[in-house]
């Protein structure tokens, strides 16, 4: 994994964006576009009350939400997140959705970011985070729709201008 040289200077919401794309690119996935002010706010909210965030409407502009899936957590930041959902989220992990080897939430964390979205042609996400009790609860939203993309307050392509993933994509 290839972090972008300005990834320090990004928000916890934009690293946890930017973490996720790198788990699906790696992976031959597509990546999702940007984050938006909306779904930032929405999954920011699902962060402070520590719980998996969910749209707040169907639409977001003219951009219509088709299908989503959300993960929230409680860590020690974007990429501890991400290890947690990604490769510590079966039986004996800190997922409380995995109480058995067989339940059907183990690996479900990991099953959300490396989802298709039915394929929709435009996947969008966001994330937001709280500190809480000398961790970092971080909600983040992924997101695939049809029709224009809304306004993005940060951008994979923008992440790749500063070398995420070694620029290759």
């Amino acid at each position: 994994m290839i972090l972008p040289d300005n990834f320090t200077k990004l928000t916890f919401a934009e690293q946890t964006f930017v973490v996720s794309n790198l788990e699906r690119v790696g992976r031959g996935l597509r990546p999702f576009v940007g984050i938006t002010s909306k779904l930032n706010a929405t999954a920011r909210s699902a962060a402070q009350n520590r719980v998996d965030p969910a749209p707040a409407s169907a639409k977001i502009g003219q951009f219509a939400v088709m299908t989503f899936g959300s993960n929230w957590t409680a860590n020690f930041g974007p990429l501890a997140a991400d290890y947690g959902w990604m490769y510590d989220d079966g039986y004996g992990s800190y997922n409380i959705d995995c109480s058995s080897p067989l339940a059907s939430g183990c690996w479900a964390h990991r099953d959300v970011i490396l989802s298709t979205y039915s394929n929709r042609p435009l996947l969008i996400s966001g994330a937001g985070s709280q500190k809480q009790n000398g961790l970092v609860s971080i909600a983040q939203m992924f997101v695939g729709g049809e029709g224009p993309a809304p306004a993005f307050t940060y951008t994979w392509a923008q992440a790749l201008r500063h070398g995420a993933d070694g620029g290759r994509r």
